[in-house]
């Protein structure tokens, strides 16, 4: 399993689309150039935390 923090000091109304391109960063680390069996990722927990 894969974890992914990110804690943020102020809210900027981007939460969704940021998590979605360091999910994209993770994912392009796990597999190797041209595999597309996507079923070699493995789970990733990504939690983010706003005050």
């Amino acid at each position: 399993m894969i974890y992914e923090v990110e804690a943020q000091k102020e809210n900027t109304y981007n939460l969704p689309k940021r998590s979605r391109l360091y999910q994209g960063i993770i994912d392009s680390k796990l597999l190797p150039p041209g595999v597309v069996d996507f079923n070699l990722l493995n789970e990733v927990l990504s939690w983010c935390h706003q005050n």
